[in-house]
């Protein structure tokens, strides 16, 4: 297998960072999950209503079999249980592209500088230290992340242009000040194959066991509130983002922690344009509890579900290699078969993490522009399978035949300048058989025992560490 050089490492490494939280980032948190739980109590009565209602029985009835007619309270308990157990998922690009337009954390960490770091860098942290081809930072997440989550403000600026307008931005002074700000990841309540595809290429699943006491749960992407509803972004940009600005500013910007959220969960439903807020639900159960047989429709998801349809999870703390992270997620359209691809691989053999391909939007004709796809399943990937914890095995014939479609599929990258389709996926999928295609854990209490599970396979078997 020829690989090929990729972009040049980045000029610094980044510097030691102590596991865990500071003193600030665990005042930060242990505050927030003090409010948190007064704001969770009031909003269970609103929540209880809402899962009671004769429009979201209907749709229950439609998805989710034996769920409907179930008691509110038997509703809200199998939801707090799912949502306790969710992915909290952090993507990045495998390359960043250079960009000029600022701001995007999908722009910063990228697979050449991840391999060569022992812990997740935020997005101040990397730029301060320049270690990227893209722009991480803008005025939108500074704001987000000191007016709404309470980090301190930095103590420097730095000259960008935004929107097409120099503007000066608060910038960290130190590097010590920039590793105070968050790392942003998605509470994946919908269980979308790639974790949270519209921020890139590589999902890394973290470890619910290690990050929980250090997570601010918001109810909707903050960025897109920012854009949409407190800056000087254009009209076309602002229209970009379908934000219901009063919904969370009504409610005073009130953030969860991992333990109560239940007003984090009746604010998400709501805060979009046009969002009702037990089509938001129905969409949610249907998703989490529904056994799919891959017939119905209406547990498909869309391009604008992968923005609107998750809770930002962002972690005041960092996330250290390896034990931070729980497996990790490739886009196979984009990254199977190619150099970068072959990075990935590596990167996870070094630390001993499992690692799933996830084609993303498509219907199952490989188109990307589908206007809904399954987005669900998951395909191991067994190159280095059992030099993992997952309690699965693989026999070297599978090996050799998934080696070869690998090569195939690089040559005709090399030769056609295309990714591999649905055909490859199929063909992938049946070779790799039942027991390694996975779905993330779906509700009702599968695999509650161990929180590490990593999903559960099409025999509807537990895949955890063993």
């Amino acid at each position: 297998m020829v690989v090929k050089a990729l972009p040049s490492s980045p000029p610094l490494p980044l510097p030691p960072l102590p596991p865990g939280q500071s003193p600030f980032q665990h005042q930060l948190t242990n505050a927030n999950t003090h409010k948190a739980q007064q704001l969770s109590s009031r909003a269970t009565a609103p929540l209880l209503a809402l899962l009671g209602s004769p429009q979201l029985n209907a749709i229950l009835k439609q998805c989710c079999g034996t769920w409907a007619d179930r008691s509110p309270a038997v509703l809200l308990q199998a939801l707090r249980e799912y949502v306790s157990n969710a992915e909290v998922v952090h993507n990045f690009e495998a390359l960043a592209p250079p960009s000029t337009l600022g701001g995007s954390g999908a722009t910063c960490v990228d697979l050449p500088l991840a391999s060569q770091s022992r812990y997740l860098p935020n997005l101040w942290e990397v730029e301060y230290l320049n270690a990227t081809s893209g722009v991480c930072s803008n005025p939108s997440e500074n704001n987000a992340e000191v007016s709404i989550f309470g980090f301190q403000p930095f103590s420097a600026s730095k000259t960008i242009v935004d929107f097409g307008k120099k503007v000066i931005m608060p910038f960290p002074g130190t590097y010590q000040e920039a590793t105070e700000r968050p790392v942003y990841a998605a509470l994946n309540l919908l269980r979308e194959d790639v974790g949270s595809g519209n921020f890139g290429s590589v999902g890394l699943v973290l470890s619910r066991q290690q990050i929980d006491a250090m997570l601010l749960l918001s109810p909707q992407d903050t960025g897109s509130w920012e854009c949409a509803c407190n800056s000087t972004a254009p009209a076309w940009l602002k229209k970009k983002f379908p934000v219901k600005c009063s919904t969370w500013k009504n409610v005073s910007m009130q953030l969860g922690s991992a333990d109560h959220f239940d007003h984090t969960l009746l604010t998400s439903f709501s805060c979009w344009v046009d969002a009702k807020q037990h089509e938001r639900v129905g969409h949610l159960f249907a998703r989490a509890f529904a056994v799919d047989d891959g017939t119905d429709d209406v547990v498909n998801m869309t391009r604008a579900d992968q923005l609107q349809g998750y809770i930002e999870a962002d972690i005041a703390g960092a996330i250290h290699f390896p034990d931070s992270v729980n497996m990790v997620i490739g886009d196979f359209r984009t990254l199977f078969g190619s150099t970068p691809g072959v990075l990935l691989q590596d990167w996870c053999k070094r630390w001993g993490w499992p690692l799933v391909w996830a084609f993303g939007g498509g219907n199952g004709t490989g188109s990307a522009a589908a206007a809904s796809f399954r987005g669900l399943d998951r395909i191991v990937d067994v190159l280095h399978l059992n030099g993992t914890r997952m309690n699965r095995t693989v026999d070297a014939t599978t090996v050799d035949s998934f080696r070869a479609l690998w090569s195939g599929t690089q040559q005709r990258r090399e030769k056609e300048k295309a990714g591999p389709g649905w055909d490859i996926w199929v063909r992938l999928m049946k070779l790799v058989g039942q027991g390694l295609v996975l779905r993330a854990l779906p509700g009702g209490r599968p695999c509650l025992v161990n929180r590490q599970c990593y999903g559960i396979d099409q025999l509807q078997d537990c895949v955890c560490p063993v």
